[in-house]
């Protein structure tokens, strides 16, 4: 499920699933570079996203939602209006 809306000047998209969610551990260091659960993986897609949108003036965050699941909230400057 995704929900969207803008908020003081940002762009909001939160992603909830209904599966295990994330462990403490993972919890502890989601942005940990080069830090991997998967045998191919390489460690590096939350790293580079969230360096990405901080650049931008964003953010990501990663939980897990109160009724279980993982949750992933991003947050983007919204467009200025074009003039």
């Amino acid at each position: 499920m995704s929900r969207r809306g803008a908020d003081h000047g940002q762009v909001t998209l939160t992603i909830r699933d209904n599966a295990r969610g994330f462990s403490d551990e993972r919890l502890a260091r989601p942005f940990m570079p080069l830090d991997t659960t998967r045998a191919q993986g390489m460690g590096l897609g939350l790293v580079i996203t969230r360096r990405l949108l901080q650049r931008q003036g964003g953010d990501i965050s990663v939980g897990n939602h109160a009724r279980g699941g993982a949750e992933i909230t991003v947050r983007i400057p919204s467009a200025e209006p074009s003039q």
